[in-house]
């Protein structure tokens, strides 16, 4: 039977029972959701689960059966002895929600029962124990909670869980779209809140959407959060062998719309890969509509490993997302888990600062926009080129992903939807420097592939052989537990070096990586011609801080003299969106005399976005124009984009004003040569 077999009621058939109080009618939606959730599988807005080797679902018609769910079958029975329940609330496929009363503590409840004819399936079972246990232990007013897990005399198993009244997120979408900044930031405060004590205690939910994100009406009005299903989270609250089918590598669990792109891949995921899903939502609050959609589950995951997602403010003009929230946003949205905010509670942070933002002065707003504004003209090109880089070492370094990828997508289908639209980006940017001759870049590949070699010799000579592979599946504490045990015998070794420089970037702790590769560049100076070594020094070097980018660029002055780290600078210098970095690179260029190896369009974008005023910039139009080259459009777009308000009293006046005019005719002119 095909992917989509298992017959899912639609949601006019997932009823309630009769004769409820308006007040009840929202509060039973929610449990309608809660029962259908245990099925998991569905379309893109739905809950998956890992393929078998014929490539179709673990939860096929044949499996769930077609017999119709038997509402209100237990309504009015009595339940181990204490739960007296009173009536169905929701049904799905796989199993009820019942409203009850503990009878000793004379408290309501709501208990979520799996249909008996399922009773044999140990993967199901395993989410009802994974919900109960997570949900029990994490205690958080956010998180809603579990009470009690077990069987009935007939072997039916049953989760008591927290009684609420309210309606989902998804609902509030459907219904307020674009919900206001001011509502999109209190509701993401409080679910990140609720992220965070779980992930303290190592609990990865892995399934965050809307619709398992509940509302209840506070006295104040305002909305009160409170997370459901943790049925395929990673729990590691104790020391039992998890489930292997819910937590091998390679497997995929979550829902398409919602997942990040390491979950996507079949990678290890940890809290950050919650709060991109948390971003997905923000985003979709924000504007009415996720950042990727498509009709085929499968193309959904591989935009979050490939594509950029548009700035959410461009599907709801009308809304008018404060740029600090939607840098924010984008930031979540990042494919690159370092690159995302460290923990939920930093996130927290930000959302508080983007809240404040708008109590601050005119004038102090105007220069926070002014810092932030190029974060939307920044990302397609490393975003391309990251997801490549992701979707290659997945599928190099798991032979067995193919059985990992889900709704029957081969690994190597997968990685034809990634690739393709990618490549024309990567070919731009190997050619974007004129003086990239072929006599230049066959040297430096012959250098990479003698370094590849001698690295490969020593990993195998030191008995690292699982460091890279331990990398290649995120399992950075154990690369770098290897790597201890080795330090005191091949310290001093550039290739430990350089291994050492890399996994600690891959773990975020820069200062060590950065230490790390500037041994390997001193004791071995062809590492220069690494670009992964290079890419991760840029990594640092674009750190809005200045303490912190300062040893890396040391080593940008000092050793990295190569083509490929000039046009890394000319990168930073025109697409940072700090503009710190960006003027950090700027000065880097001129400063070791290497603006001149640029192409004149390079050369002229980055002095144009470095120059002070808008006249500086007027000035530098027609040599760009004159460059004749269509990737000087870029430059040209992104200040034609520009708003028109910003300067002046009130900061009503438009800033760039005296070069509108040339701005239109110069883009006309290239577009031209497209």
């Amino acid at each position: 039977m095909g992917i989509f077999a298992a017959r899912l009621p639609p949601k006019t058939q997932l009823r309630p029972a009769t004769n409820r109080s308006p007040r009840s009618s929202t509060r039973n939606l929610c449990y309608e959701i809660e029962a259908r959730s245990l099925l998991p599988i569905a379309p893109q807005s739905r809950t998956i689960g890992p393929m078998n080797n014929d490539q179709t679902t673990i939860a096929n018609r044949e499996d769930v059966g077609d017999t119709p769910v038997e509402l209100d079958k237990l309504t009015g029975q009595l339940i181990s002895g204490r739960y007296q329940v009173e009536e169905c609330l929701g049904c799905g496929a796989m199993g009820e929600v019942y409203r009850a009363t503990h009878t000793l503590m004379a408290k309501t409840v709501a208990i979520k029962v799996l249909r008996s004819q399922l009773e044999q399936r140990d993967d199901l079972v395993e989410r009802f124990r994974r919900e109960a246990q997570a949900a029990a232990h994490i205690d958080h007013p956010n998180i809603c909670a579990a009470s009690d897990f077990g069987q009935m005399d007939d072997g039916t198993f049953f989760l008591v869980i927290e009684y609420l009244e309210g309606h989902t997120l998804e609902d509030a979408i459907e219904a307020r779209a674009p919900i206001s900044a001011a509502q999109t930031i209190d509701i993401a405060v409080q679910v990140a809140s609720g992220l965070s004590r779980a992930h303290e205690l190592d609990v990865i939910h892995r399934d965050l959407k809307p619709e398992n994100i509940m509302l209840v009406a506070r006295e104040d009005g305002q909305d009160f959060v409170k997370i459901l299903d943790f049925g395929v989270a990673r729990v590691r609250l104790t020391e039992q062998h998890e489930n292997a089918q819910l937590t091998q590598a390679g497997t995929v669990w979550g829902t398409p719309l919602y997942m990040a792109p390491e979950q996507a891949a079949g990678g290890e995921v940890d809290g950050r890969s919650d709060l991109y899903s948390l971003g997905v939502i923000l985003y979709e609050m924000l504007c009415g509509r996720p950042p990727f959609k498509d009709s085929n589950p499968a193309r959904v995951m591989a935009m979050h490993l490939t594509h950029q997602p548009r700035p959410p403010s461009e599907y709801a003009p009308e809304a008018k997302i404060p740029l600090a929230l939607e840098t924010l946003v984008l930031e979540l949205l990042d494919k690159d888990p370092n690159s995302r905010p460290a923990s939920a509670s930093a996130l927290i942070e930000r959302l508080e600062a983007c809240r404040d933002a708008n109590k601050l002065p005119i004038a102090q707003r105007a220069q926070d926009i002014a810092d932030q504004s190029s974060v939307l003209l920044k990302r397609a090109v490393n975003s391309s080129e990251t997801g490549v880089a992701r979707a290659l070492t997945w599928f190099r370094a798991q032979e067995t992903l193919t059985q990992g990828i889900v709704l029957g997508v081969s690994a190597a289908l997968l990685l034809a939807v990634i690739l393709v639209p990618t490549i024309a980006v990567i070919s731009t940017i190997a050619g974007s420097s004129g003086s990239t001759t072929a006599a230049a870049q066959a040297k430096s590949k012959k250098v990479r592939r003698n370094l590849k070699e001698k690295r490969a010799d020593f990993i195998k000579e030191a008995g690292l052989d699982d460091v890279p592979v331990a990398l290649a599946e995120n399992r950075t504490s154990d690369a770098l537990s290897a790597l201890d045990n080795a330090a005191a015998t091949y310290g001093d070794n550039p290739h430990f070096a350089y291994l050492s420089g890399r996994t600690n970037a891959v773990r975020g702790r820069w200062q060590a990586s950065i230490d790390a590769y500037k041994k390997a560049l001193s004791a071995e100076p062809l590492y220069a011609n690494d670009s992964q070594l290079v890419d991760d020094i840029f990594v640092r070097f674009s750190d809005p801080k200045k303490h912190r980018a300062a040893p890396a660029q040391e080593l940008i002055e000092e050793y990295l003299d190569t083509v490929y780290a000039t046009q890394k600078l000319a990168e930073v210098a025109s697409e940072s969106d700090s503009g710190s970095a960006r003027k950090r690179a700027y000065q880097v260029l001129e400063s070791t005399k290497r603006m001149d190896d640029l192409e004149d369009w390079s050369r002229l974008s980055i002095q144009m976005g470095n120059a002070k005023n808008c006249n500086a910039r007027k000035k530098i139009i027609p040599d760009i124009v004159k460059a004749g080259d269509p990737r000087g459009l870029k430059v040209l777009r992104a200040y034609a984009a520009k708003s028109t308000r910003g300067c002046g009293f009130l900061s009503l006046e438009d800033c760039h004003a005296c070069m509108r005019g040339d701005l239109r005719d110069a883009i006309q002119t290239l577009e031209k040569e497209e």
